[in-house]
């Protein structure tokens, strides 16, 4: 009797030290990052779990809470500077230039960096709080002085840029300065977002093509490119080169922001700040998946929401 009571005791203080499977596991438990934007982009906030409603394999998923991040970003950018980038000086200017808006407005206490590339990295600045560093460099690139010559290995680019953030913060980013093509890359656009989206990192990006329509935000571009920017709660702004100034101008001359300016504001804010949405999920799952969330009880008609569409499945 006095061995049984002593094993039954082992067994329950073992049982309690298991903590229970819905409250803690990370694979359940997870935060994920959302903008929320009126039809002429500006950001939405004050929300609340009562304005979200969300899925996943026709379950309902469970909102625990929404705060507003607006710390200091790492971020990552990515320039592309293949042949179809370069052939073009005005709109390579342009490219700069947008790189350049960027690292303007960081936030104090923010991190850069910057990978340009053909089909190899052509120049590599770590993460580093000296955003002036990256400028200059940008400076140069911007001047033309140097021009690369070479296939475009964006997928690679993306995956070493991913690579310098090392442990994972909550609104990591990589910007992506692209015309979208890949045509060198050893790594594969599945094998990235699975990368992307197990360190939980944003990919942005922006581009300059021939466009009727003059700008989209995620309707047009490469597929690929397109699907890794939507799996993982990015945004992407396309502008038509002979539709604006080139280079592209946040304001014009008499200090109005012009309407490429708008559009690049409104995708640098859901950088530099975003919802912190806290979900519960309904089941664990092993390979990516798809989920859906929506807002309810806004009064801003047909809210743009803007979140990672894939999850990354459970380690």
């Amino acid at each position: 009797m006095h061995w049984r009571t002593i094993a039954l005791a082992f067994v329950a203080t073992a049982m309690a030290a298991i903590p229970l499977r819905g409250q803690s596991d990370s694979c359940l438990h997870r935060t994920v990052p959302v903008s929320v934007l009126t039809a002429k982009g500006e950001a939405i906030t004050g929300l609340t779990p009562g304005n979200f409603k969300a899925s996943f394999h026709r379950k309902a998923v469970k909102i625990v809470s929404v705060t507003q991040d607006e710390a200091p970003r790492r971020l990552m950018i990515v320039l592309d500077s293949s042949r179809s980038m370069m052939s073009q000086r005005h709109e390579w200017q342009g490219y700069v230039n947008v790189a350049r808006y960027l690292t303007e407005r960081l936030p104090t206490g923010s991190a850069i960096g910057l990978v340009v590339f053909t089909e190899k990295i052509e120049r590599r600045i770590l993460l580093t709080n000296d955003r002036a560093r990256v400028q200059d460099e940008l400076a140069k690139l911007q001047s033309g002085a140097e021009v690369f010559k070479g296939k475009t290995s964006l997928w690679d680019a993306v995956s070493a840029a991913a690579s310098e953030f090392g442990t994972s913060e909550e609104g990591d980013t990589i910007y992506a300065i692209t015309d979208g093509g890949d045509n060198s890359s050893k790594t594969n656009s599945n094998q990235l977002r699975t990368a992307l989206l197990q360190k939980m990192i944003r990919l942005f990006s922006f581009s300059q093509r021939i466009n009727p329509v003059g700008v989209t935000s995620l309707e047009n571009g490469p597929m690929e490119l397109r699907e890794l920017i939507e799996s993982t709660g990015g945004y992407t702004v396309n502008f038509n080169p002979n539709a604006v100034g080139n280079p592209p101008e946040l304001t014009d001359k008499s200090g109005k922001s012009t309407w490429e300016g708008v559009l690049l504001r409104m995708q640098f804010g859901q950088i530099l700040a975003f919802n912190r949405v806290e979900i519960e999920l309904p089941e664990r799952f092993e390979k990516i998946q798809d989920w859906n969330l929506t807002t309810v009880g806004l009064t801003a008609r047909n809210p743009l929401v803007v979140y990672p569409r894939k999850l990354a499945g459970c380690m």
